[in-house]
């Protein structure tokens, strides 16, 4: 509990208990209880050794991420804090490839999702925004 970890781990379980937002270093899914869209998608128990993912999702995970409560709250936060950084379009979608998936986007992926995240867009296009970065193969959660 002492040193730089003691911090990041009372940061997790504030965040956990909703008392504070989350702020401070990144936190890997390791150190964070195990909620419903982790088990959903597939977070082993901490004793268990994967090697390896599967490529397919099951019909419970594709119902998860497009109904699920927790996905859709993550969404919604994400989507508010992109909104406030009022940067233009393709400066929004780099930052978000660099720190999603830290790398730039293809000039494909860049012009596919400049038609979602246009100067105009609103709330539920920034959701559609992470959304569609969310659902990339690439992606890891780690808060």
């Amino acid at each position: 509990g002492k040193g730089p970890w003691g911090r990041v781990l009372d940061q997790a379980r504030e965040s956990e208990a909703g008392t504070t937002p989350v702020a401070g270093p990144p936190i890997r899914a390791a150190l964070v209880k195990n909620d419903f869209l982790m088990r959903s998608l597939g977070r082993p128990h901490r004793d268990q050794v994967v090697t390896s993912r599967p490529a397919e999702l099951t019909t419970l995970q594709a119902i998860d991420l497009a109904n699920g409560q927790i996905l859709a709250d993550y969404l919604y936060k994400g989507a508010r804090a992109l909104e406030a950084q009022n940067k233009p379009t393709e400066e929004r979608i780099d930052w978000l490839f660099r720190h999603a998936l830290a790398r730039l986007p293809s000039p494909t992926e860049k012009t596919i999702l400049a038609d979602v995240a246009s100067e105009s867009a609103g709330s539920q296009e920034m959701e559609d925004l992470l959304w569609m970065v969310f659902m990339h193969p690439e992606f890891q959660i780690i808060r």
